[in-house]
């Protein structure tokens, strides 16, 4: 299967599944044979036909559907707030997921850091706070230079790294009193297709 056949039976079967679940109610249990007999009386039969093809994807479904509807609607709302934040850059689908979801946009503070991270090819930054001014800056420990990123909005900038490890763009952890925020690949991704369209 190519790329974007691939891309679109994937969005499908998303679509599928989010469309059956949210016509359920809390207390329905969800399975494979209720999935299919609903499919069919709403005329999603290729997409059941798709998933029925493809064992792994059987089994991927059957495992989703058996975490019950509620903790399937909440990692699919999830998934789309993921999306929308992954179209920062891309143009037209960026404005598409940002007339869809404003909430889950990335905002441009993030946007640069992102950007920074793969600007300078780094795994990690250290997070340093002046007690003195208050002024943040984010030292790359494995950088291609050794020159700290300003943050220049402080009001909102927790925000933003809240967001950031809140969908697995970057991770973090406590180091010596600081914080240490390391790149995922996706982060890096993300950061290296809006330095493309910049």
């Amino acid at each position: 299967m190519d790329q974007f056949a691939a891309a679109m039976t994937f969005a499908q079967i998303v679509g599928l599944l989010a469309d059956y679940a949210a016509s359920r109610g809390s207390r329905d249990a969800l399975d494979v044979q209720d999935l299919a007999r609903w499919a069919a009386t709403h005329g999603h039969n290729e997409v059941m036909a798709a998933i029925e093809r493809n064992q792994a994807t059987a089994v991927g479904v059957r495992a989703a559907l058996a975490e019950g509807r509620d903790e399937l609607l909440a990692k699919l709302v999830g998934l789309d707030e993921k999306l929308s934040a992954i179209a920062a850059g891309m143009g037209p689908l960026e404005q598409v997921a940002r007339a869809l979801r404003p909430d889950s946009m990335l905002s441009d503070q993030a946007q640069a850091i992102l950007c920074e991270f793969e600007r300078v090819q780094a795994g990690s930054a250290l997070e340093h706070i002046s007690n003195d001014t208050g002024a943040i800056e984010l030292l790359f420990l494995d950088a291609k230079t050794d020159a700290p990123l300003e943050i220049r909005d402080r009001r909102f900038y927790h925000d933003d790294m809240e967001q950031l490890v809140r969908l697995e763009l970057l991770r973090w952890e406590a180091n010596a009193g600081h914080r240490h925020f390391r790149i995922t690949r996706l982060g890096a991704k993300i950061g290296l297709e809006i330095l493309r369209k910049a």
